[in-house]
């Protein structure tokens, strides 16, 4: 049996093991990168998490993907926010793409990933290492594509899931083509009450029951519209409109003593995010074209209370982005190469009042308004020295300037170059292929708006001389691919001058946070993927990434660590699925050292977690392909603590059904 026949029964990324499977024909307009006719794969890491992975997770939420993602770790900071780190990046180095446009909001450069829903995800392509021009500014840390669905005849899915904590989800999605017409709905709503705490937790203060973490409900809303339009035979045209909009609590700091600090009680009230993309492919004689142009609009508000009791806000920030942005990449081949040569380009307005609250009424308050103009150029060579050996290089140009900095001091426009190059050969002895590949390249992090600007209700103290961070990344990479398992090891490394970062200040009495740059960083690390179908039913998969990740000293009394970076990630799964009767998956997630900010300038070192997850189902041999499934997540009620004071679920239970015709 061929490899390509099993790859809709594997499990997450390892199948892939760095190698690009191809892009989905049925709607190529999903991906930044230009697919061109026999184009071979990259030369950096970049790898697919399939369909049947992604509904195996039951998630709620994209964030809820990220341990099938081989590297990546997740953590909810004190700010109440889900986010994705990569080889040990940083959080604000990670690009999220929808349908072609970037889902970042450019205040932060980020977006609570546990507000983006799962159920319009279809699959996830990851890009590592020296990510490809065509992304952009700002992704030394990697880029995240969301892949929805791409109907090619009618198709109709519902769900539906209770558990633990008040745990509710339903969702519904229609597919249609009417003839040149591909549609797709979806729908989807979330809620808990929130998250459960694990037995032997550390929640010294800020805590009010054993069993429900203190101010963690949820309140999700989502809806999704995408239409495709085959114009002709190479020219295609997609619109993508979506609409999220969330109710939440934040996890007060526990370790910190409301007496003598001074944790965040806050909540989100509102929480909306909704974009419309619209995006094209055609061809230009001989020359691929593609582009995409979208709208963001962004807002939340945020209640900042007195006390862990959360009876009345005191102040309350209003915030309100609006993004507008475009890209458009040609693809010129000539001989055994071709030519890639990148456009973008985004301008994104933010606008924030932070209002005293007196007896329930928001006070008056003046608008603050801040502007962030970015825009990259570059252009690719790739090239096939032989039918086995192809290498690419490229170089890029990326700038932001910022017309409007509020009641801030202006600050000067950030500009750099960008660099990348690399080699793979592969090969095909017998009935196996193997290939070997190495890449490098530069890339730089300009700092945001909020880092640049934002006091996060007089939380931080803005720091005037914040530069940007340039980074050096390598890897390499050999793989291997049976006729029934596949397995890939990946050494990398980053190099990061003036890694950007956050200290603890006292002023007035008052203990704040600055941003700072600190002299630099480094990752060493080895990414291992493997891969096995132990019958036709059963496939085994594992990812594990080990580093070690070292902040460059400014002095020797300081830190040699960076915060909330694990210096191990890894998953273990074991998934049977038959087609129809039972289903059932086993899955271990490892979680290694990371460090975290004490009250002082001290880091605290955090726990190791090993969290078992276990799902079991039975499909019905019926046309409407129905699933009934139980699932219980953290069996041990095993604590975790990706951040300091911030302890991640417990054990949680669930009950679900789905059918699809």
């Amino acid at each position: 049996m061929k490899l390509s026949a099993l790859l809709p029964l594997l499990v997450p990324a390892a199948m892939a093991t760095a190698q690009t499977v191809p892009a989905d024909t049925s709607d190529t307009l999903h991906e930044v990168l230009v697919v061109g006719q026999g184009e071979a794969v990259p030369v950096s890491t970049v790898q697919r998490i399939p369909a049947a992975a992604v509904a195996q997770t039951d998630a709620a939420s994209v964030a809820q993907l990220a341990r099938l993602v081989p590297g990546a770790s997740v953590t909810t900071n004190s700010r109440g926010e889900t986010l994705v780190y990569l080889r040990a990046s940083g959080e604000r180095q990670l690009a999220v793409f929808l349908d072609g446009a970037p889902l970042n909001v450019p205040w932060d450069n980020r977006l609570d990933l546990g507000i983006v829903p799962a159920g319009i995800v279809q699959g996830l392509t990851v890009s590592k290492g020296p990510a490809a021009l065509e992304y952009g500014a700002n992704v030394s840390g990697g880029v995240v594509n969301l892949t929805t669905f791409a109907p090619q005849h009618r198709h109709i899915e519902l769900g539906g899931t209770v558990g633990t904590e008040a745990y509710a989800k339903a969702t519904a999605a229609y597919g249609q083509r009417f003839g040149r017409l591909a549609f797709t709905a979806a729908a989807g709503f979330v809620r808990t009450d929130g998250q459960s705490l694990a037995q032997g937790a550390d929640a010294p203060y800020s805590q009010a029951a054993d069993d429900l973490r203190t101010n963690t409900d949820l309140r999700l809303a989502n809806v999704y519209l995408r239409g495709v339009f085959d114009a002709t035979a190479r020219t295609r045209f997609g619109l993508t409109l979506l609409h999220a909009d969330a109710e939440k609590g934040v996890a007060p700091e526990s370790q910190l003593d409301p007496a003598s600090a001074s944790p965040r009680y806050w909540r989100y009230p509102q929480m909306r995010t909704t974009m419309a993309i619209l995006s094209g492919e055609t061809t230009l004689g001989t020359a691929d074209v593609r582009g995409a142009a979208w709208l963001q609009r962004f807002g939340q508000h945020i209640e900042q209370y007195a006390n862990a009791a959360y009876e009345m806000a005191n102040t309350l920030q209003e915030d309100d982005d609006r993004t507008v942005g475009a890209r458009l990449t040609l693809r010129q081949p000539f001989g055994t190469g071709a030519i890639r040569i990148v456009g973008s380009a985004m301008q994104s307005d933010h606008d924030q009042r932070d209002r005293p609250v007196a007896s329930g009424t928001p006070g008056d308050a003046p608008l603050m308004a801040y502007q962030q103009r970015t825009a990259t150029v570059g252009a690719t060579a790739e090239y096939a020295f032989s039918n086995r050996l192809r290498g690419e290089v490229g170089a890029g140009y990326d700038a932001v300037d910022f017309p409007e900095t509020a009641d801030k001091p202006a600050r000067d426009a950030f500009a750099a170059p960008s660099f990348n190059a690399g080699l793979r050969f592969d090969a095909a002895p017998g009935g196996e292929t193997w290939h070997i590949r190495a890449s490098a390249g530069r890339k730089t992090r300009f700092p945001t708006m909020r880092e640049l600007f934002g006091e996060a209700l007089r939380r931080f103290l803005v720091n005037p001389d914040l530069n940007p961070e340039a980074s050096w990344l390598v890897e390499a990479g050999a793989g291997w691919t049976g006729a029934r398992w596949s397995a890939e090891v990946v050494p990398f490394a980053t190099f990061t001058d003036g890694t950007i970062d956050q200290e603890n200040v006292t002023v007035s009495g008052q203990r704040l946070r600055r941003r700072i740059n600190l002299k630099g960083s480094r990752v060493l690390g080895v990414e291992l993927n493997a891969a096995a179908l132990l019958s036709p039913a059963l496939t085994a998969t594992a990812h594990l990434t080990a580093m070690d990740i070292r902040r460059l000293k400014d002095t020797d009394a300081s830190p040699a660590h960076l915060t909330e970076r694990p210096g191990a990630v890894g998953r273990f799964g074991l998934s049977y699925d038959a087609g129809q009767g039972p289903t059932g998956l086993v899955e271990a997630v490892y979680t290694g050292r990371a460090y975290s900010l004490g009250t002082g300038s001290d880091l605290v070192a955090l726990a190791r977690a090993t969290v078992l997850n276990l799902r079991a189902g039975y499909r019905l041999p019926l046309p409407t392909h129905p699933e009934v499934f139980a699932r219980v997540d953290n069996v041990f009620d095993a604590v975790t603590v990706p951040q300091l004071g911030l302890p991640g679920p417990g054990r949680t239970a669930q009950l679900g059904a789905r059918l699809a015709f």
